[in-house]
């Protein structure tokens, strides 16, 4: 038996040298989840493609039969020994690959680090072979002889092998059973050939060994590939929880073992993510949201999920006997990061929708839809941390689904028309501006916005309505203009969504210059909340606007908790005070007021408060500073012939 393989030894290498060759063709063509694993596995089949074909070159060889160049011999023997270690460097950065790729390591670890530096130590005495004559040499008649310290070629492998798996073995529950086992049979076949071929001189029981450990690795690294786009697929990048699809996956399963009644579902979004970004920077950012992603992952039970649907927004089924834990929990959740050398120790809070489900036959497409109208109520019209939804909150929902309906319709249909509230100088007793406020006449009743701009919102489509608004005023200016009615600045109030729109400066401008009206008579007035989009984006925005001749004010001044951030970072011609700091109870109200107003002033920034209502806010104001006045006391929003009346004689 031992005869006929040694006989078959040349055949067998060359069978190995083919097939390896084709497993480097088919890695190729393959979709690898890492770059840096196909790469280590294709060279780690180069590796041993060459180390069989030396193999099977050296068979072919025999001075007396074959005659072929001693240093062509030499050569083919110095890459058998050579690929050896150089092949282990390449199942060192597979390593290396896999296990970085698990986030628990900031550096290439150091016994890793070792599998890259002693395979090059042990090509120094190889390089030196020829002169030294250590490892190997050809004698008399040319044939290859093993020379005195043959047996040491192989320590720097089985050292170099013994700290690779050493490292595996301490590290195993991060890597999946199938790829442990496959690390361990690359590792411990060649030392065991390789001890054996010592006493075996005739067999090539080492390079059979590393040919037959790399493609069982290369096979179990490809089962595992495809596990991995398999749970890539559910999976979201940069928390490592699953996606919408892989969430819904995983409530599938429950719904079919028949025991989703036991959960609640929730579907929560970050509060003030963008303050934080602002504060420490996106790549903290990013990490606060991982390490936020996993405390969740942690607190809940093992039969629980949490997923993230992308941005701020995750979604969780939880045990109804943990839901009161749970929502507490979600109120703070906390987190540690380092920030200019110091721990820092945040509270990270969400607000929730949350469903009760009370029945077995309901889809989990039903239940996220549920969840994210839950979580839409609560931040846009409940303005509560948590909402549950239950049939009450259903059936408003169909009615908020008919008011959106009728929403877009209406602004096809024209029925919303600007309402003009006169901004007065108190100084010179005279009209100064006006704020252009939309109304909604639908049926004969005229709807206040109170009603259908949070739905709008809610939808999107109140962009539509901003940009409606903007060309209704601008028709309006123009027909005055025409008429020698001298025309005021109105300002357009526009929502934070529409920051979203990269053209959205440009659509501004392009629709004053369409009635060709000067710029200076429209103002655009942005809230100051800024939980979904950026403050640079802001920032961008307005500097855009201001460039094109546009003043731009900010509206609701003090009702979000970014108002002196903001002012730092965005240049604003107008700062407009809401009425919660206009209206007066005592004197700290009045020198909250009073600093505010100063601040502004120091800024160079014009005010105007709104929401004015009585005569002695007015002399509180004046006496202040504050000489611009909008609200009830002077005038109610007025349809436009009325606002026409005012604006011929100006007088107040």
């Amino acid at each position: 038996m031992l005869e006929l393989l040694e006989a078959s030894q040349t055949h067998i290498m060359i069978g190995c040298s083919v097939i390896s060759l084709l497993l480097m063709f088919f890695t190729t063509s393959l979709q690898f989840h890492s770059i840096g694993k196909k790469y280590a596995l294709l060279k780690m089949e180069a590796g041993v493609a060459v180390l069989v074909i030396c193999d099977a070159l050296a068979r072919f060889y025999r001075a007396d039969v074959i005659p072929m160049k001693l240093w062509v011999i030499e050569t083919v023997y110095f890459f058998m020994f050579a690929m050896i270690l150089i092949d282990e460097c390449f199942f060192n950065e597979y390593l290396v690959s896999l296990f970085m790729s698990t986030r628990k390591f900031d550096r290439i670890p150091n016994r890793l680090a070792l599998g890259f530096i002693l395979p090059l130590i042990g090509l120094v005495p190889l390089i030196l072979n020829p002169f030294t004559k250590l490892y190997f040499y050809f004698n008399e008649a040319n044939r290859y002889v093993r020379g005195p310290f043959f047996a040491l070629s192989f320590v720097v492998p089985v050292i170099t092998l013994f700290i690779q798996i050493s490292f595996v073995a301490n590290y195993r529950s991060l890597v999946k059973r199938k790829i442990y086992i496959a690390i361990l049979i690359h590792g411990s076949s060649p030392v065991i050939c390789g001890i054996t071929q010592v006493f075996v001189p005739s067999l090539s029981l080492l390079n059979l060994s590393v040919w037959v450990s790399g493609v069982i690795l290369f096979w179990l690294a490809l089962t595992d590939q495809n596990d991995e786009l398999a749970k890539a697929a559910r999976t979201e990048f940069q928390t490592g929880l699953p996606n919408a699809y892989g969430y819904t996956c995983e409530v599938d399963k429950i719904i079919l073992r028949g025991n989703i009644i036991e959960y609640n579902a929730y579907y929560f979004d970050i509060v003030r993510m963008s303050l934080l970004n602002n504060k420490y920077g996106r790549r903290i950012g990013d990490e606060i949201l991982y390490k936020y992603a996993h405390a969740i992952q942690d607190f809940l039970e093992r039969d629980e999920i949490v997923g993230r649907l992308g941005g701020n927004y995750f979604v969780a089924l939880v045990k109804k006997k943990n839901t009161e834990k749970f929502l507490e929990y979600l109120s703070g959740v906390p987190v540690e990061v380092e920030f200019n050398n110091k721990t820092e120790k945040i509270k990270v809070a969400a607000v929730a929708g949350a469903y009760e489900i009370k029945t077995k036959n309901i889809s989990s497409g039903r239940i996220m839809g549920n969840t994210s109208a839950a979580v839409s109520y609560a931040k846009n019209i409940a303005k509560k941390p948590v909402v549950f939804m239950d049939d009450r909150l259903e059936d408003e929902f169909k009615k908020l689904r008919l008011l959106e309906e009728k929403t877009r319709k209406g602004i096809g249909r024209k029925e919303f028309e600007p309402y003009y509230q006169p901004k007065v100088n108190t100084q010179a007793g005279v009209m100064t501006g006006a704020e252009a406020l939309v109304r909604w006449k639908k049926d004969g009743r005229t709807i206040p916005p109170l009603e259908f701009v949070p739905v709008m919102e809610r939808n999107g489509s109140i962009c539509d309505l901003d940009f409606y608004v903007l060309d209704y005023v601008c028709r309006d200016i123009k027909e005055w203009m025409e008429r020698g009615i001298e025309p005021v600045p109105v300002s357009v109030n526009f929502s934070r969504r529409n920051l979203g729109n990269e053209e959205f400066a440009t659509k501004i401008t392009e629709t004053v210059e369409k009635y060709g009206i000067p710029r200076k008579l429209i103002q655009i007035e942005i809230t100051e909340t800024l939980d979904e989009y950026p403050m640079s984006l802001m920032a961008k925005v307005v500097e855009e606007l201001r460039s094109a001749g546009m003043s731009v004010a900010i509206d609701d001044f003090g009702t979000g908790s970014s108002s002196i951030m903001l002012l730092k970072k965005v240049k604003f011609d107008v700062m407009k005070i809401d009425k919660f700091f206009v209206d007066l109870d005592n004197e700290s109200d009045k020198q909250l007021l009073s600093n505010i107003i100063t601040m502004a002033d120091n800024l160079g920034i014009g005010v105007i408060a709104e929401g004015v209502e009585e005569a002695h806010t007015v002399n509180t104001l004046s006496e202040m500073g504050c000489f611009d006045i909008q609200g009830y006391y002077f005038d109610k929003p007025l349809e436009k012939n009325d606002f026409e009346k005012k604006l011929i004689n100006k007088r107040y």
